[in-house]
């Protein structure tokens, strides 16, 4: 903020130099002109300085005197004196401190000098030299000059103006401080007498009150992910910048999040006290941000501050995915012991987003033994295990494992997949594990060969190998003409009904997986040869006969 003065502080000094054309041998100084030097000292406080002075000095070997106005002069006690004047060889110099008289506490120092005779139309030079005695700078400096009419102008350094009244006048501007600018007459005298010129120099001074004018500017920017899992959190970063001048106060930014977003206290706005910005100065602040459901988000933020400041960054635009997980599991409904029974897993991932570290596992079913695993599976004691790693949105794989039933009843197995950002997917199946009977009959002579007359046991060996219960066991024996019927033994220790040639047991309700049932025949050799002992067997609700034959030689 400027304050200048519109009036100026005249302060009004003539500066008079009194040629007198012929020879003297005395010269006169003449007081300063009263009325001018009150008005230097009233003007002393305007806003603008004019000083000039009237100094007459004269020199005559005549009785010609000085104008009415002038009388010799007194030396001026030299703190005071408006003017001082000196007379030197070849010329008279006079100085004027404006507007005080004391350098020390005056503006301008103004000089001017001529030489102290010269002969009508001679050319001769009049200089003043004009000089800021403050710090500062002076504005508006304009010196004029009344013109005696005895002195003919013939040119000016620099070039003067013309003023009112018949003066001359020299804009001299801005005199910077301790900076002297020099103004040179150059004339002649008309005629006999004396030349008397006065100058005044003006100047304007100004009281100045700089107030600095700012003008901060907010701009803020927003970073956030393109893509984010909907497990993840989105982390978004604010750079606020004061890319003006001065200082933004009170700097906050705000951010209204669109729904499906949260922040971590569970807020749907994001705000900062950021301070202070000084010119230049930027502050970084980030956020972590929860989505509550998939899809596109768009947002931008806004910083504020004192004064109305306000700048919106750009639209960041966030797209959150998620995967979901499926799992089917298949089995075959009904299985035998000590077969296998093979199971089926088919994952699939039916979200957006892609299901990284997936893992999927199935418990190895109890009664089970595990035998095999496709793709990688491994067993884990109680269970198999895939490391199936990245399943891309939309994708599946298929899954299996073997195992061996062991005993008879219903097995199950439940399959679980999990991976990164989505809940688990769980299935299960269950087999309906029977039992194989599978009856082997064997047959033995105990001795072989044998002595006509002599008995032989046979031994009838029926044996279920399977895993399941076998029922109706039935055995029938024949015998050939060289054998004589002597005796029988079922494994319950009943004796079998013989017919003639041909031994049947009761039938045996029922021989457990693994068991066996013993039957025993005595035959008596009653002729030599080599006969057989033909065992039949029927079991279960089969149609079709077991035959067994034993080979015995009987000799004489």
């Amino acid at each position: 903020m400027t304050f200048s003065a519109n009036k100026s502080l005249i302060a009004t000094t003539m500066v008079a130099f009194g040629l007198l054309f012929g020879c003297s041998e005395q010269q006169t100084v003449t007081k300063p002109n009263k009325t001018s030097t009150a008005a230097a000292k009233s003007g002393a406080n305007a806003g603008a300085s004019t000083a000039s002075a009237s100094e007459t000095a004269t020199s005559s070997n005549t009785s010609t005197s000085a104008p009415a106005a002038t009388e010799t002069a007194k030396p001026a006690p030299a703190a005071s004196s408006s003017t001082s004047m000196s007379t030197m060889s070849g010329g008279a110099t006079a100085t004027r401190a404006f507007p005080t008289g004391d350098r020390a506490t005056s503006a301008i120092l103004l000089e001017k000098s001529a030489p102290d005779e010269v002969m009508v139309g001679e050319s001769f030079d009049v200089r003043m030299n004009v000089t800021n005695l403050t710090q500062n700078r002076l504005d508006g400096v304009v010196v004029s000059d009344m013109l005696d009419g005895n002195f003919a102008l013939a040119s000016s350094t620099p070039s003067a103006g013309s003023g009112t009244g018949g003066r001359v006048v020299w804009n001299l501007g801005s005199l910077n401080a301790g900076e002297t600018k020099t103004i040179v007459m150059n004339g002649k005298a008309n005629g006999a007498g004396s030349i008397t010129n006065c100058a005044e120099v003006q100047w304007q001074n100004m009281v100045c009150v700089t107030t600095n004018v700012v003008a901060p500017n907010l701009q803020i920017t927003k970073k956030g992910p393109a893509e984010v899992m909907a497990c993840d959190e989105i982390v978004y970063t604010f750079t606020v910048t004061n890319n003006g001048t001065g200082t933004a106060r009170n700097v906050r930014v705000e951010d209204n999040l669109p729904a499906g977003l949260v922040a971590s206290d569970g807020s749907s706005k994001l705000s900062f006290n950021v301070g202070s910005l000084a010119g230049g100065e930027s502050k970084e602040m980030s956020a972590n941000v929860k989505a509550t459901k998939t899809g596109s988000f768009q947002n931008s933020a806004t910083a504020m501050a004192d004064g109305g400041l306000k700048g919106d960054s750009n639209s960041v635009t966030t797209v959150v995915r998620k995967p979901a997980l499926a799992l089917e599991m298949n089995c075959p409904s009904q299985a035998f012991t000590g077969t296998s029974a093979r199971f089926r897993i088919t994952v699939r991932n039916t979200g957006d987003g892609a299901c990284d570290d997936t893992v999927v596992s199935a418990t190895i079913p109890t009664g089970t033994t595990f035998m095999s695993a496709d793709n990688g599976g491994k067993n884990a004691g109680q269970s198999v295990q895939w490391m199936l790693g990245r399943l891309e949105p939309n994708g599946s794989t298929e899954l299996s494992f073997t195992v061996r039933p062991e005993q008879i009843g219903a097995i199950k197995s439940a399959a679980e997949v999990v991976c990164r950002c989505s809940e688990p997917a769980r299935g299960e199946c269950s087999v309906e594990v029977k039992g194989i009977p599978a009856v082997l009959l064997e047959v033995i002579d105990i001795e072989d060969p044998i002595q006509v007359g002599s008995s032989n046991t046979y031994e009838i060996v029926v044996t279920n190998q399977g895993s399941a219960l076998e029922t109706n066991i039935r055995i029938v024996c024949e015998l050939e003409d060289e054998m004589e019927y002597v005796s029988s033994q079922d494994p319950r220790n009943g004796p079998g009904k013989a017919a003639g040639k041909t031994i049947t047991f009761e039938p045996l309700p029922s021989l457990a997986a693994k068991a066996k049932a013993t039957y025993r025949v005595v035959v008596k050799a009653v002729k030599s040869g080599d006969v057989r002992f033909k065992v039949t067997m029927l079991s279960g609700d089969r149609s079709r006969t077991v035959e067994e034959t034993e080979a015995t030689n009987f000799y004489e």
